[in-house]
């Protein structure tokens, strides 16, 4: 009698493995929308980023629609060019202009080459370089974080912030407290700029590597990506 319920329960689960590994090959020949890596944020690692030299897709809906490549360079922020210290640019007659924003920056809709910022280093002729810092749904205080990060680390020359109505709201802790993200709290003195810790979950990690995962979450939108990010999720505002 057990024999007759166990064989049938084996076959359909069998059965069903191996269809999700069919649909797994299947679907790594299409541009399933991925979701980027982010590395740890602490004392020793202060500066939001996500995993450098990694690429992938950006899509949307069951078939895929604005679908983009992206990639994170090698300083862990979504640009096609791998960024230089001011010792490795000494031969080079360029200057340097950072560009901090949220989305607008990540640009991970827009195809490579086509951003905005990529499109002013082609006007520029040479004459400037343009490297970009920016996460979607960042505030204006976690842009000044990466102002610091840009002129300490590759001493840019001019420095262009792209600044939209929710930046300042979501810039104080009481309303937003994304893990990863600087935000400034409220103390005696006035306003204290606040890191937020965050580290990477393994579960996490894991299930995007999977991309029955990733087209379930991000195209069909079925199951909800683990926590966190979404990069910086933005909180309702209530009063």
């Amino acid at each position: 009698m057990k024999r007759k319920f166990i064989f049938p329960v084996i076959s359909v689960c069998l059965g069903a493995l191996i269809a999700l590994v069919m649909l797994e090959i299947f679907l790594r020949f299409f541009p399933v929308g991925e979701s980027l890596f982010f590395q740890s944020v602490n004392e020793e690692n202060p500066v939001f980023r996500a995993e450098p030299d990694r690429s992938g897709w950006y899509s949307k809906n069951w078939n895929f629609k604005h679908a983009a490549r992206w990639r994170s360079n090698n300083d862990g922020f979504i640009n096609d060019r791998d960024y230089k210290t001011p010792i490795e640019r000494e031969t080079e007659s360029t200057g340097l202009i950072a560009v901090i924003g949220d989305s607008y920056v990540e640009a991970l809709i827009v195809p490579p080459r086509e951003s905005f910022f990529e499109r002013l280093e082609k006007e520029m002729e040479g004459r400037q370089l343009v490297y970009s810092f920016g996460f979607s749904g960042a505030p204006l205080s976690q842009y000044l974080i990466w102002a610091r990060y840009a002129q300490e680390t590759y001493k840019n020359d001019y420095l262009i912030v792209l600044v939209i109505g929710n930046d300042f709201d979501e810039s104080l802790l009481e309303y937003k407290s994304a893990e990863g993200g600087h935000y400034y709290e409220k103390s005696e003195g006035g306003l204290k700029l606040k890191r937020v810790d965050f580290t990477p979950s393994i579960m996490g990690r894991v299930a995007r590597r999977f991309f029955i995962f990733q087209y379930t979450a991000h195209n069909i939108q079925l199951l909800l990506p683990p926590p966190p990010p979404p990069i910086f999720p933005r909180k309702t505002i209530r009063g």
